[in-house]
């Protein structure tokens, strides 16, 4: 969502909370005016003919600069994990529900097949474990330490290069963008950086769910703050 959008809805929510707080509107009503505030995704995945769910596999990796940070050291199998449980439960009662693979049928893959995923299309992999799409993901670049912070502090920045492949057109790729994420400072004293970098997992994760999917505008106003 740009930002003119969101300004948009921000205005229009305080607007509604003005109203509210007049005592023109009941709490229910404004709950009921609030509730579905559903903002569409930036890269949806469109639903194929005849089918009800659309399945997805995610393919994760991380550049070999972030095998120096222990915090990080599983990104590549945590963060889908996160988005496919994102996407997951956000979609549920969508006319057309997200069903992701589960990592281990991936994992049985790689084991069974005698190929080596990286030089393999992720669509063909994709296809052959039944999915629609595939949307691969590789973690360029996470950390909770800036160099114009103290380690007193954890701000946590991330580059992440995402490519979504429709599994019925070969290696054609359907998606293909640089997601940038920032997040708050928070004291050392206030949260320890094994917790944050695991909140900063969960909600770059969300970060790139909500690219995919309809989402809770609130929600998405929330996490830009």
């Amino acid at each position: 969502m740009n930002r003119v959008t969101l300004s948009t809805l921000g205005a229009v929510v305080a607007g509604v909370m003005v109203v509210a707080a007049s005592g023109c509107i009941s709490p229910g009503s404004l709950g009921y005016l609030l509730r579905d505030t559903k903002a569409r995704p930036e890269h949806p995945l469109p639903a194929i003919k005849d089918k009800k769910e659309i399945v997805v596999l995610i393919i994760g990796s991380r550049s070999q600069n972030l095998g120096m940070d222990p915090m990080f050291a599983a990104i590549d199998r945590q963060l889908p994990g996160l988005i496919a449980r994102q996407m997951m439960a956000d979609t549920k009662d969508e006319k057309h529900p997200l069903v992701v693979i589960e990592q281990s049928k991936l994992d049985k893959w790689k084991q069974t097949s005698g190929a080596d995923i990286r030089t393999v299309s992720p669509a063909a992999v994709g296809k052959q474990l039944g999915a629609d799409y595939v949307i691969d993901v590789t973690v360029n670049a996470m950390s909770v330490f800036q160099p114009e912070l103290a380690r007193e502090f954890c701000k946590g920045k991330a580059s992440v290069d995402v490519v979504v492949f429709d599994c019925s057109q070969a290696d054609k790729k359907l998606q293909e963008y640089t997601h940038n994420s920032t997040q708050p400072e928070r004291s050392t004293g206030a949260m320890s950086p094994k917790d944050y970098a695991k909140w900063f997992t969960e909600r770059l994760a969300k970060e790139i769910a909500f690219r995919h999917i309809p989402h809770d505008s609130n929600e998405r106003l929330a996490m830009i703050k």
